[in-house]
């Protein structure tokens, strides 16, 4: 195959077509790595484009102040890590006395410690200081001579080297073989400044997320500036209450909690505990040691003691539980009679203190409701609040709540004495998650005197107009929240990554809240791409590998275009896939020839038998007789329906070697293959899916296909035939082109 491709490079070199073979065609650059466009997320304050590129070289060095603090050279190190994970090379990090000529260098920190960089700043007429661009703000300025970055505090410095690693480039194909260029940047003046003093993440802790959460930090989280992390504590294996009580064994230790705090700590985010107190008590009813002291303590609302219906199940085995704590009621515990608050909440929230050595402790109670919207007595809900705060204030925290029960029952919590003694530094973080406009519990709470914190989900339009209503309401800043399920933590790549990649667009928002507009902003197929690159950094090769596009003409059984009514699902030109072109196109990176079913008889697709619309008369089963070698195939390919089931196994492709052995691959839904109609709902629900390509019918129907990359076990043994096969379903499988690539990318 080499020789081939050494052989068309000639064709073409001589200015001669390469002809369209029966089995496909050779050609050198199967697979080429794909130059993003700069889209910068967040979308900076100011930016001025110029004209040019600086070239980092061998010789570049990462210039920072003589008094540089562990901090600064966290953050010069963050730059040579993206540096090796996509060029393979790294700078020296040198001290500002160590160069003399700051030209061909990237000088970074804060102008007050580098006398060099304050030099720059005075030269090219630029001011930053404490005030501005302000806390966590920074100049990034590239010039064809010079990169500087210069940090109102540690902060900004920290997130202007974020920047700069969006904006690295490969080294400019047009300037030819030029040894010791590595990478490039295009010269641009960035002024920068965040809308939100918090930008949080809540995440769930658990035993086995401590990896996952450090990778997070690291690859995601902080190089789109997040600050702030809300973790879920409760199962953490606490020492507190254990005369009464016992953690869950999957929680997270304390030892791998000190680890998650020492990488935030490096990535200058804040880590807040969240131990759920009042309501979403679960923890505490599941690990009581006595199951009889589980109907002790649960809180009977007023009402139903009046009614006579004192009683609350308690299921240990059915995992059923009373829905609040009485935190007051008084208990036996081993002859001492004492409270819930004091033999295990209160211990719990020191130790918690202790631990995390936090600014703000989340005391949860949010949803404090039973079955049906069953309320609980308000004064209960105020009182707790108002001890559990005096108790944090004692230890100079300050106490941070959920908002929804004070907002939906404001009209009855403002009548209660208690409201008053509500402490005037209670952080009360209102949560709302649908795509709405308004949000006038935020304005509501900051009248009445406390700070605000709005928390979002992973919805677009919700992150963009909550994150708006905050900053003009003055709130302290925005929370994504996270709701995988509890010890699910390193299962959502693969089942829940609409809740992850969205992340980014939460970042976008929470950084600078009226941009991009949610018609401009990336579509969630772009974000995915983003996150995946993010996370997978350094697993690409940045040379070309060579390939065959294989020809499926004699395979194919349907068009994609519809124009009489009989193409695609049959039901015309407004719902099927003429935006996607004919010919050779390049999806991440892969090469694929579509076929044009002008110049094929009619048809471009291999559509496989499924319940849907046309697909009832196709064959199951179809043959590829391709032959040749392949370190990896490549499919692009969609469903044409919905499965049932995340995870149903919807159809098989089975490669046959020489020597009659056989590789099959089950095409697993929301993992390896998806409908060809976007799903707003679930999104792209694994970081295994891979969305090639994206569009829109006529109709206005967003559409997409995904990419299927196959590992060949032994790339030495000739490939006999590709075998396509559906399980005949509605989600039945339609292959669009198949790439054979000479080494896996």
């Amino acid at each position: 195959m080499r020789l081939s491709a050494l052989l068309l490079m000639a064709l073409l070199t001589a200015g001669i077509p390469p002809a369209w073979g029966t089995a496909g065609q050779v050609v050198p650059d199967a697979f080429s790595p794909t130059l993003q466009p700069v889209d910068l997320l967040p979308v900076p304050k100011q930016v001025q484009w110029g004209d040019g590129v600086f070239a980092v070289t061998s010789g570049t060095r990462i210039v920072v102040s003589d008094q540089a603090t562990a901090e600064d050279l966290f953050a010069a190190r963050e730059l040579n890590e993206e540096l090796r994970a996509r060029y393979r090379t790294e700078l020296d990090v040198v001290r500002e006395r160590q160069v003399a000529d700051p030209a061909g260098h990237i000088v970074i920190g804060e102008p007050t410690s580098n006398a060099m960089l304050g030099r720059l700043l005075e030269q090219a007429g630029i001011s930053v200081t404490a005030a501005s661009p302000g806390p966590e703000g920074y100049v990034l300025r590239v010039t064809r001579g010079q990169i500087t970055i210069a940090g109102s505090d540690r902060r900004g410095t920290f997130y202007g080297v974020q920047t700069l690693r969006q904006l690295l480039g490969p080294a400019p194909a047009a300037a030819g073989p030029q040894p010791g260029i590595v990478a490039s940047v295009r010269v641009v003046t960035i002024r920068d400044r965040p809308d939100h003093a918090v930008r949080a993440v809540h995440l769930l802790l658990d035993g086995s997320s401590g990896e996952f959460h450090s990778a997070l930090i690291d690859r995601i989280l902080a190089p789109y500036k997040f600050n702030t992390l809300i973790v879920e504590a409760e199962d953490v294996q606490w020492e507190s209450g254990r005369s009464l009580w016992s953690p869950d064994p999957r929680g997270a230790t304390k030892a791998q909690v000190q680890k998650l705090l020492e990488v935030a700590r490096q990535h200058h985010i804040q880590v807040i505990p969240l131990i759920p107190t009042l309501g979403h008590s679960e923890w505490v009813f599941a690990g009581l040691r006595d199951e009889a002291l589980c109907a002790q303590v649960a809180y009977i609302p007023k009402h139903l003691r009046e009614e006579g219906k004192p009683q609350m199940t308690c299921d240990r085995a059915r995992g059923v539980y009373p829905d609040v704590y009485d935190p007051e009621r008084t208990i036996t515990i081993n002859g001492t009679p004492t409270t819930l608050n004091e033999a295990l909440i209160l211990p719990i929230l020191k130790e918690a203190i202790d631990l995390f050595r936090p600014a703000y402790v989340h005391l949860g109670h949010d949803e404090v409701r039973g079955p049906s919207g069953l309320r609980y007595d308000m004064d209960l809900y105020l009182r707790d609040i108002v001890t559990l705060s005096r108790f944090l204030r004692s230890s100079e925290v300050r106490p941070m709540v959920w908002g929804d029960v004070l907002w939906e029952r404001r009209t009855e919590a403002a009548a209660e004495p208690l409201f008053r003694e509500l402490p005037r530094d209670l952080v009360i973080v209102p949560w709302k998650y649908e795509d709405i406009r308004e949000y006038p519990e935020l304005s509501y709470f900051r009248r009445a005197g406390f700070p605000v914190l709005g928390a979002t989900w992973y919805r677009l339009h919700n992150n963009y107009w909550f994150s708006r209503a905050a900053k003009a309401a003055n709130a302290l800043g925005m929370v994504r929240t996270t709701w995988t399920g509890h010890f699910q933590s390193q299962a959502a790549l693969t089942r829940a990554y609409q809740q992850l990649y969205t992340y980014l667009s939460a970042a976008a928002y929470f950084w600078t809240s009226d941009r991009p507009e949610p018609d401009r902003a990336p579509r969630e197929a772009e974000l995915a791409r983003r996150f995946a690159e993010a996370w997978n950094a350094g697993t690409r090769p940045a040379a070309p590998i060579p390939g065959t596009l294989l020809n499926l003409s004699s395979a194919a059984t349907q068009r994609h275009i519809d124009d009489d009514g009989a193409g695609w699902l049959g039901k015309g030109a407004d719902y099927d896939l003429r935006a996607l072109h004919s010919g050779r196109q390049r999806f991440g990176g892969v090469l694929f020839e579509v076929l044009d079913p002008r110049r094929h008889d009619g048809k471009s697709i291999v559509m496989l038998r499924g319940e849907r619309d046309v697909a009832a008369a196709m064959p199951q089963r179809v043959t590829i007789p391709w032959r040749g070698r392949a370190a990896c195939l490549v499919f692009l390919h969609a469903a044409l329906d919905r499965a049932v089931n995340f995870g149903d196994v919807i159809g098989r492709y089975t490669i046959t070697l020489e020597g009659e052995r056989r590789e099959t691959i089950d095409l697993r839904y929301g993992r390896d293959i998806s409908s060809w109609l976007w799903d707003a709902e679930r999104g792209i629900a694994s970081i295994e899916q891979e969305v090639a390509w994206s569009g829109s019918t006529r109709a206005g129907n967003d559409v997409q296909l995904q990419m299927l990359r196959w590992t060949n076990p032994s790339p030495q043994t000739s490939i006999q035939s590709i075998e396509l096969t559906s399980s005949g379903g509605r989600a039945s499988p339609v292959v669009f082109a198949i790439t054979a690539l000479d080494r896996c990318p």
